[in-house]
């Protein structure tokens, strides 16, 4: 009987599907004077020239599609049941559910399992009093729902036999929750078992309505805690541990065979359902079916990420619904669900089927609704309408069948398509205008084709039915390729393009990642490539390869920052010679969120190009005393001349700079200034390029001076206070700065060397390096030049510990009478032991408490890069230490450019880095690169964090082993605060942790300290000695505001001072607004709902 329905819905319902000759057309115009209008049938032809094409390849099939809905929430049931008119209650049901007449044929929905935020009332199916529990789910009822929910789903399921039923919980029982309400809070351990049974005793009460329940997920939107409508926090981690050790053995307990898919949010969180895959049983579990997504976050792109990982498994976009917050929701449905399809979602779900004039039902607090709905039910008539969305979504639903097969389309100019050959072999394709203007296109099937053209921000949907007969000819490589037309992507994903045509890029492109684009015909042969490109990120290039992302390079582009996501240019560069038809690899290189894609054209022009910068300089900050380089670089053909210019007016006029003591390379890509005083703080600067096809003329770029009181900073410390000391190799000082207030040296005089032991001033020390802290108010230092280990007291009380300032070398011993060799970085581990790089040595060495010093690895004198046990291992020029709570140290082994581990037990291994080779590459063990690491230090999580001291730059290795770089931009040296690699390093060679969540760094190059904090921010901190207020005494380079500038997390005030110091609070705004523009050029914003 159920079968015979099914036939008789398909043959009678179904629309009428042209033969192979026409092709049937409805129509949506952006001012909906045609909602989901028919219009005359088109006619197909012989293929013939075609200069905007879409392509249909019904061989190429992709996923099999499952429906389209939205859900029976309490408010749109009650509406539709109650509020309704019975005869517009069964005009809506019949319009909703069937395709008959104007309906539309919703076959998959999604309904709360309880009260959601669009209901009368909070409520669940085990409600008891505060304070009481039913674990047995005794008073366990579906009552609420058989008043309206389950009578709707039952005449819907009659209209569709093909409906699809999905359910999802919004919260379980109060009493099964931490908070005790139905309002935020998590599942308590002792519930767990409950919910599952909670949710099984579901799926059996709808079954028992005669309503299977298909598919289930275990919380909507978990990573969401509403205040204010029922709602439940749920990690990843608890999701995989309910549906492994609950929920599958309560439904396989049961005979419950309801598929569960995971996840249920938004797509701007894709580790979420990569953490729960990551669980063995749950990856082969044919029950999980796939994730759930919701559309206010993120982008569609990322479910054909995780579909091309995770063939198995199925993306479902399960909720989004329209509304206020959305500026033009046609545009956004045709754009969003043509995105969505085309990126593997086998369903796409809206929210309520039907609300009142006010939006509503809704209960969440004070709150106004802004979701949108399907249909509007009048409160006071009962009358409905039919809105927007239901004739968008109509152009899918009414006529892609449930079992109907994605197959390839390709894009236009201007317009986006998705197709699908139904279970009857009829076809459908959607396509819709994203564009400010009319647009016609040619859809080429087979070797026919016909044209049509839609007007600005127009949809329509084609049917035809008949075999394919002939193919297509190859598409041209010279006229524009879309980016989004590729057959087959790896790690890049497709999103909505704001360029002039609209339509989709390509884009979140890292190093590595490519797009191929099958059958380019390359006619008689290029010369050029153009392509279309956008990036607020660091940029990089796109190289064009046949036949596979290592095959031969034909072409290679560059991906300028162009100061926006969506801020689009072209670039052009020349091509090999290519012809007749091949594969391109389109393949992007460089680092991290590289540039987007719009479209690519080759040509068989070579015609010189005005130079285009392809990179910039940025503004500089640099220490007094220092040196700084602005560099470009352009895009031309032929090569530009550069000639650099400055202004000391602000930009009133500009003057041509010429080689002298001050500048040099001013006719070339990079100016460098020598030693810069603080005359020149504040003048701009910026470069001409030239080449006989045009003039362009780069960003303006600003210099900062700021004065230092270190010259030489090369070791830090902080204690638990906030206290910091500073080691300075070229003053010869130690200097200690509270967490408010103004810095003094501890010990030594500036211009002063020597080995003396004193108090404060009358100590001397060789180039200091290293410190570590001892017991409250305490320091070690290595103080290299001397060869000892010195210890400071909180009085400022310098003694030696161990080391002979008259015998270098080597020798283990007690106090004076063991030698050391340079060394330059200590560690101390909880006994208070005391670890030693000792430098000269290429040792590593054990200083105890009292003094006796023992070798711990490595061979006196001999440099190399031998792994083994103690004396057998060998080091070259070992510059920095840590050591962790087990007792494994980590040695910064310099000129070898490793990191090496040395167990407890004295078993040296090479852990990171490549001996002998110096480069910058991240990655695991030998694949990742170094350049003379130094400084050392573990976090809280055993993360150790290397001052990559040739690189310029921050490196992390996770405790894995793996290697990232946190801040900085390798190959660059200079001053630059900001996220990532917008941050500026000049060869950093200490780096501490300060025991709460940041980094403090010894920037020697820049002569300054700076702040990085565990997630790559990096700011500088303005530290002042008494003598740099205009006082006596001490290190004085310069004058300013006294004291210590505190870090955007501290809490204390500046110090006092000389005139014009800034407030704090002012202070705080400046490096908070500064931080945030700098992270927004570096990171991409994804936005969703407001």
């Amino acid at each position: 009987m159920l079968a015979h329905s099914v036939m008789a819905w398909l043959s009678g319902a179904w629309v009428g599907v042209a033969d192979a000759q026409t092709v049937n057309v409805w129509l949506t115009t952006a001012d909906q004077h045609a909602r989901l209008e028919p219009q005359g049938a088109v006619a197909f032809a012989s293929a013939g020239g075609a200069d905007n094409p879409v392509r249909v390849d019904e061989a190429v099939r992709f996923q099999t599609i499952e429906g389209f809905g939205g859900s029976f929430t309490d408010a749109s049931a009650y509406l539709l049941n109650r509020v309704a008119t019975p005869d517009a209650r069964t005009e809506a049901m019949r319009r909703l559910f069937t395709r008959e007449g104007e309906g539309i044929g919703l076959s998959f929905v999604r309904n709360p399992i309880g009260s959601c935020d669009y209901a009368r009332s909070h409520y669940t199916y085990d409600d008891v009093a505060a304070g009481t529990e039913d674990q047995a789910l005794a008073n366990f009822s579906i009552a609420h729902d058989l008043e309206d929910i389950v009578p709707l789903l039952q005449q819907a399921r009659t209209l569709n036999p093909q409906l699809t039923i999905m359910a999802s919980p919004w919260s379980p029982p109060a009493w099964m929750k931490t908070s005790g309400s139905l309002i935020a809070g998590a599942l308590r351990a002792e519930a767990a078992e409950a919910f599952a049974n909670y949710l099984v005793k579901y799926v059996q009460a709808y079954a028992a309505q005669g309503l299977p329940t298909h598919y289930l997920s275990l919380q909507n939107e978990p990573l969401y805690e509403p205040s204010n409508y029922p709602g439940m926090r749920m990690d990843a981690a608890t999701q995989t541990a309910l549906l492994r050790d609950r929920v599958l053995p309560a439904f396989a307990a049961n005979g419950l065979t309801t598929k569960l898919l995971i996840y249920d949010h938004n797509w701007d969180r894709p580790d979420y359902p990569e953490a729960v895959f990551a669980d063995a049983t749950l990856r082969a579990s044919p029950q999980i079916a796939g994730t759930a997504w919701h559309g206010y976050g993120g982008t569609p792109g990322v479910m054909a990420d995780l579909a091309s990982r995770y063939s198995d498994k199925g993306n479902y976009v399960t909720e989004h619904s329209g509304g206020t917050w959305i500026a033009d929701q046609m545009k956004a449905d045709f754009s969003e669900i043509t995105l969505t399809l085309r990126s593997s979602a086998r369903a796409y779900v809206k929210w309520n089927l039907a609300l009142d004039e006010r939006r509503g039902p809704f209960t969440a607090g004070s709150a106004t609704s802004t979701c949108s709905a399907l249909l509007t039910v009048h409160s006071t008539t009962g009358a409905v309408t039919y809105d927007l969305e239901y004739y968008t979504l109509g152009h899918f639903s009414r006529f892609i069948l449930p079992g109907a097969r994605r197959v390839l389309s390709t894009n236009a100019v201007g317009i986006v398509t998705t197709a699908f050959v139904n279970p009857d072999d009829s076809k459908v394709l959607v396509a819709y205008n994203d564009s400010a203007s009319a647009r016609t296109f040619q859809v080429q099937w087979g070797a026919r084709q016909f044209g049509y053209t839609l007007a600005a921000g127009a949809g329509a949907t084609f049917t035809w039915s008949g075999a394919v007969s002939g193919s297509a000819a190859a598409l041209d490589a010279k006229a524009p390729v879309l980016a989004s037309n590729s057959s087959e992507l790896s790690g890049l994903q497709a999103e909505s393009c704001k360029d002039v045509q609209g339509g989709y890029d390509l884009g979140y492109a890292d190093g590595g990642d490519y797009a191929v684009y099958r059958g380019l015909d390359f006619g008689a042969g290029v010369a050029s490539v153009s392509a279309r490109v956008a990036s607020a990120g660091g940029g990089g290039s796109i190289e064009f390869r046949l036949d596979s992302p290592s095959g031969a390079r034909i072409a290679s582009v560059a991906v300028p920052t162009t100061g926006g996501w969506q801020a689009w240019q072209t670039v052009t560069a020349a091509a090999e010679n290519v012809t007749g038809v091949r594969d391109v690899y389109v393949v992007f290189v460089g680092g991290n969120s590289i540039g987007n894609l719009n479209w690519f054209q080759f040509s068989a022009d070579a015609v010189p190009s005005a130079p285009r910068f392809t990179s910039a300089a940025y503004p500089q900050t640099v220490a007094a005393g220092h040196g700084v380089s602005f560099s470009v670089a352009t895009s031309a053909t032929p090569a530009a001349s550069y000639q650099w210019q400055i202004s000391s007016n602000n930009g009133a006029t500009w003057t041509n700079l010429s080689d002298d003591s001050t500048y040099s390379g001013s006719g070339t890509s990079t100016l460098t200034l020598g030693s810069v005083t603080a005359a020149v703080s504040g003048r701009q600067y910026r470069a001409v390029a030239t080449n006989p096809a045009g003039t362009t003329t780069s960003a303006v770029f600003t210099l900062t001076v700021i004065a230092s009181s270190f010259p030489s900073p090369s070791g830090v410390a902080m204690d638990a206070t906030g206290t910091r000391w500073i080691a300075d190799s070229s003053t010869n000082t130690i200097a200690r700065f509270p967490v408010a207030g103004v810095g003094s040296i501890l010990a030594g005089t500036n211009g002063q060397q020597g080995a003396t032991d004193g108090v404060g001033a009358a100590a001397r020390f060789r180039q200091p390096s290293g410190i570590v802290l001892g017991t409250v108010g305490t320091i070690y230092v290595a103080d290299t030049g001397n060869s000892l280990i010195r210890r400071i007291t909180s009085d400022g009380t310098v003694t030696t510990l161990a080391g002979s300032a008259t015998n270098q070398g080597h020798r283990d011993g007690i106090g004076v009478a063991a030698w050391f060799n340079q060394p330059a970085a200590l560690a101390r581990d909880g006994a208070g032991n005391l670890f030693a790089a000792d430098t000269g040595n290429a040792l590593v060495r054990k200083i105890a408490p009292d003094g006796t010093v023992t070798t711990v690895a490595g061979s006196a004198g001999v440099r190399g890069s031998v792994d083994g046990t103690g004396v057998a291992a060998q080091f070259n020029q070992p510059s920095g230490i840590a050591v962790a709570a087990d007792g494994t140290l980590y040695v910064a082994d310099t000129l070898n450019q490793t990191i090496r581990k040395i167990t407890p037990a004295g078993v040296v291994s090479t852990w990171a880095g490549l001996a002998g080779v110096s480069g910058f590459a991240d990655g695991a063990g030998a694949d990742a690169l170094f350049n003379q690491p130094t400084g050392l230090t573990l976090d809280g999580a055993g993360n150790l964090y290397v001052a990559d001291t040739g690189n310029s730059a921050i490196r992390k290795i996770a405790p894995n082993g793996t290697v990232t770089t946190l801040a900085g931009l390798p190959g660059v040296a200079g001053l630059q605060d900001g996220a990532g690699s917008m941050a500026w390093f000049n060869q950093p060679k200490d780096v501490q942790f300060d025991g709460v969540g940041s980094l403090l760094v010894a920037d020697t190059g820049n002569a300054t300290l700076r702040k990085v904090t565990l997630d790559g921010a990096v700011v500088t901190w303005a530290l002042r000695l008494e003598a740099d207020s205009g006082g006596g005494g001490g290190n004085s380079s310069g004058g300013g505001s006294g004291g210590t500038t505190p870090p955007p997390s501290s809490g204390g005030g500046g110090g006092g001072g000389g005139g014009g110091a800034i407030s704090l609070p002012m202070l705080l705004a400046l490096v908070v607004l500064t931080a945030a523009r700098r992270a927004m050029q570096w990171r991409r914003t994804l936005s969703g709902q407001p």
